[in-house]
């Protein structure tokens, strides 16, 4: 404002009008004045959120906010047969005798119906025609509260009359005078939930004269909460410690109930902290994720961890919420697994749990946006070990057990499946990108779900095909014209196989166990940052697709097109890294393999676990299905063997850099598994 004297009055709904006060304004200066309003015993219309007026009298159109505010002699004509809907901001309540009024203008009553409604859309009660200005009793409806008011005009009048139908000047209700406090809230019960949480519960609070408005929480006399709901949750506390809740009602005047109390003991948390997963963050970083918050002291000694393939452990830094560790390292090399153990670290109980033994693995992978391996479950929760959070929830009872020595995400081909929430780096919008993963079909029909992201003609869709159960197609949408298979009839029930689709300028590849299978130009794809991950299951609810029945593993996503030999590392299962030695059965459980480290250099010993009386042969080709060197040829002690390939054909030569075949045969049966050489 500029520098002067000025004449101020305070107005505000429900309140008396101030009276005038004269403020004077100095340059550079603020001037504060405090007004104190006296309440009334009504409240006036609050906003015009409806209005039609017959005669569309533009003039009149822009002097709607005279029907809002008190009675001041300034009119609005709603027109001949228009109406007006009135919000008071507020419930108007069924009180004693007159709950509300319209004041109209001077003039000639005009005649006019009023119908209320708890919401603007209806439906609505007629309350009564009148005409003129009149009061109205809510109980000669029975209607205990209303918000909205609709004032409609009889039609009894020249539409095009400047003034024609009812000039409204106010509507206002009448207040309740609320100064009593709401009912306690009863029944007021906290049960400990785990280690770290308390479930709050109570019956809601009453009040004769006013809404309740919210409920006040405080812990240990300290308000954590204010809430609307009669339950809530309390996290991230202390096990082992005695808690102390208070509990209050707040009506919609600001009125406070007496309080109640309660308390409460978590139990004593004796468990030590467990690794859930691990993944690569960058080229120079590993983060672990751990079950429980940790020691900061313990969890960043850099002597309470170890990495693989000769990496270096640089520092450690605590997570925000002290329940991850980011390790920084030597540098990494890409499309390598990492195993990390760890030792001696400390959970913050008093005295503390320490973990120690704890080992887990972590493949660096650039433009890996998703990674679920489905051997990392928490409850209904699977983990993605990509680092990106991706977390899938189970649906419908979906389970993720062990198919000798593989977690697997097992899907019943009815309503199981696996929901990933959309987030931007799931948004693969005209981009490239890859979807590869394992499955192992107990039936094979056309068109089940395998891996999809779509809505009506946007996203995509991975599964069976529509024309042969036995092949994979890809598709844009829901059309199944526009899509590409693969060429291969190469799946079969009961087997494990992998698959991958790679979309790359505009052409999708299609893999089958790291070989191609097929390509073909595809539409850009358009998987709208709207649409949910599904996993096993239709996403799309009128589509034709069903459920798949049978076994999904090794689930990875990149926001890329990737190569081939990271596509045929992906199929060798060469970064499977499931925590501990797990081995693949060969004929009926009794023997099975397993390779570490992999990828490996110089060595890798290779373990094949034998029954009684099993005799075969170990042989290792190239990607092109030459012989390298065959390892062993004869009878298998009972239990476990273990063989070592250093790198170097039958001449004794050292070998290149790359992909190799690890073939096991015996029993009439043949395992194989793709080992990498990292030099």
């Amino acid at each position: 404002l500029a520098a002067g004297s000025y004449e101020v009055y305070m107005t505000a709904n429900g309140y008396a009008p101030s009276a005038p006060r004269t403020l004077t304004v100095t340059n550079g200066a603020a001037t504060e004045s405090t007004f104190e309003l006296t309440p009334l015993d009504r409240q006036f219309g609050y906003r015009v959120i409806m209005n039609f007026n017959p005669g569309d009298k533009t003039l009149e159109k822009v002097n709607i906010q005279e029907m809002i505010g008190a009675a001041d002699g300034r009119t609005y004509p709603i027109g001949s047969g228009g109406f007006a809907v009135i919000d008071f901001g507020d419930s108007v309540k069924n009180i004693t005798g007159v709950d509300f009024a319209v004041r109209a203008g001077n003039g000639l009553p005009e005649g006019y119906s009023v119908e209320v409604a708890k919401d603007w859309t209806g439906p609505w009660t007629a309350i009564d025609t009148v005409y003129g200005s009149a009061a109205f009793d809510l109980s000669v409806k029975s209607v205990d509260w209303f918000r909205y008011l609709k004032i409609r005009d009889d039609g009894d009048g020249d539409t095009l009359d400047p003034d024609a139908g009812l000039n409204i000047d106010a509507v206002e209700y009448f207040k309740v005078q609320d100064l009593s406090a709401p009912s306690a809230p009863s029944a007021f019960t906290a049960a400990a939930a785990g280690f770290d949480r308390v479930n709050l519960s109570w019956n809601r609070s009453s009040d004769s004269e006013s809404d309740i408005a919210t409920y006040e929480i405080l812990r240990d006399d300290a308000v954590i909460a204010e809430y609307r709901d009669s339950l809530f949750s309390d996290y991230s506390l202390l096990s082992g410690t005695t808690y102390r809740y208070k509990l209050r009602a707040k009506n919609s005047r600001g009125v406070y109930s007496p309080y109640v109390e309660v308390s409460v003991t978590t139990p004593k948390d004796t468990t030590a902290p467990k690794l859930l997963y691990a993944y690569v963050k960058d080229s120079a970083a590993i983060v672990l994720r751990f079950s429980k918050q940790l020691d900061s002291a313990s969890a960043v000694n850099l002597s309470n961890y170890s990495v693989s393939g000769g990496v270096t452990l640089q520092g450690a830094t605590l997570l925000n919420g002290s329940m991850g560790i980011v390790l920084s390292t030597s540098l990494l090399k890409a499309e390598t697994e990492y195993n990390v153990d760890v030792t001696s670290v400390k959970d913050r109980m008093v005295p503390p749990n320490i973990a120690s033994g704890l080992s887990g693995s972590a493949v660096y992978m650039p433009g890996l946006v998703g990674m679920w391996r489905f051997g990392t479950v928490n409850g209904d929760t699977v983990y993605d070990e990509s680092g990106k959070d991706h977390h899938g929830a189970l649906l419908a009872g979906a389970k993720c057990a062990s198919d000798a020595g593989r977690a697997a995400l097992t899907l019943d081909g009815v309503d199981d499946g696996m929901v990933v929430a959309n987030s931007s780096s799931l948004n693969f919008a005209r981009k490239d990108f890859t979807i590869a993963c394992r499955i192992y079909a107990d039936t094979l029909r056309t068109k089940m779900a395998l891996v999809e992201k779509a809505y009506n003609s946007l996203g995509f869709r991975f599964l069976t095909s529509d024309l042969d159960a036995d092949r994979i197609r890809f598709v844009r949408g829901t059309t199944f014209t526009t899509g590409v298979q693969s060429n291969d009839l190469s799946l079969a029930k009961r087997k494990w196989i992998h698959i991958a689709a790679v979309i790359d300028s505009g052409i999708v590849t299609m893999y089958v166990d790291g070989a191609v299978s097929g390509s073909g130009p595809l539409a850009a794809v358009d998987a709208s940052s709207s649409s949910d991950l599904y996993v096993g299951i239709k996403g799309f609810a009128s589509s034709s697709v069903i459920p798949f029945k049978g076994k999904i593993d090794d689930l990875y996503i990149f926001d890329r097109a990737i190569g081939q030999q990271t596509i045929i590392a992906l199929a060798a299962g060469s970064d499977t890294g499931h925590v501990g030695s797990e081995f693949v059965a060969i004929e009926d459980g009794s023997e099975g393999v397993t390779v570490s480290p992999n990828p490996f250099n110089p060595s890798a010993s290779i373990y094949v676990k034998a029954a009684a009386g099993f005799a075969g042969k170990i042989t290792i080709y190239d990607i092109n299905g030459n012989k390298v060197i065959e390892l062993h040829n004869g009878a298998f002690q009972q239990g476990l063997n273990r063989f070592v390939w250093d790198g170097r054909d039958h001449a004794g030569r050292m070998v290149s850099s790359g992909v190799y075949l690890l073939n096991v045969f015996g029993s009439g049966k043949t395992f194989r598994k793709g080992i990498i050489l990292s030099r």
